[in-house]
């Protein structure tokens, strides 16, 4: 007989099965990926939607969602950039009717991004600081354990900049990337979130949620960059 724990993933993996075909994500192209030090007009990252189970029974367990967002840099006066986010053609969301971009200004200076509005932003929606530091200096070092991330064994959720030296998604592995999490004052559904970027972009951006079932205590939805998977 299956154990709940087994039951509980079995369930997860009906629910997945029963989508429309899966196509895997989808990738566009522009002038090269969107790069933070040298943005320029035409540049595109794409990114796909995955979630993971917290709880170390599960840790392999990843599924991709069949969503993936394009995020692309649209326009420039002087240090001000116009960016967009919008689901690509073919994804679940697009299908079923979101097809409108969510389009945005951000200021480049020397070391640092200011990203004013971010409330409709899958990247940077629950990020409460509007400053994303390029070459930030003394970082604290974070360790990731089941979805977390933690500086000696403490849960990192304040207005802190850290490095994560080494951090596995989807069977890849991502080195030395700067880690930020702030969360607004406001409920918004969430037990924290995390952006890892470097100079040159975002890698990886996820929220952690509780779930709905005794075994598993917490759900990680991220997005990440679909060239940190080849």
């Amino acid at each position: 007989m299956f154990s709940k724990n087994y039951l509980f993933v079995l369930l997860v993996l009906i629910a997945f099965s029963c989508r429309k075909e899966d196509t895997g994500p989808i990738k566009e192209y522009g002038t090269g990926k969107v790069n933070f030090s040298d943005m320029k007009i035409g540049q595109k990252s794409s990114y796909t939607s995955y979630t993971e189970m917290c709880n170390e029974d599960f840790s392999a367990i990843n599924l991709f969602f069949d969503d993936t967002i394009l995020f692309e840099v649209l326009d420039m006066n002087d240090n001000v950039y116009t960016l967009s986010e919008r689901y690509s053609e073919g994804s679940s969301s697009y299908e079923n009717g979101i097809t409108q971009s969510f389009v945005y200004e951000v200021t480049h200076e020397d070391d640092y991004l200011l990203i004013p509005i971010r409330d409709a932003s899958v990247l940077f929606y629950f990020y409460a600081n509007d400053t994303l530091h390029l070459n930030p200096k003394n970082l604290m070092d974070f360790e990731y354990e089941d979805c977390f991330l933690k500086v000696d064994e403490t849960t990192f959720v304040e207005n802190e900049i850290g490095i994560i030296r080494d951090f596995e998604v989807m069977g890849s592995q991502l080195d030395d990337k700067i880690a930020v999490s702030c969360l607004p004052s406001i409920n918004i559904g969430i037990e924290t979130g995390y952006i890892l970027y470097d100079e040159n972009g975002v890698s990886l951006s996820y929220s952690v949620r509780e779930s709905n079932s005794p075994e598993i205590e917490f759900l990680k939805f991220g997005w990440v960059e679909l060239d940190e998977l080849e």
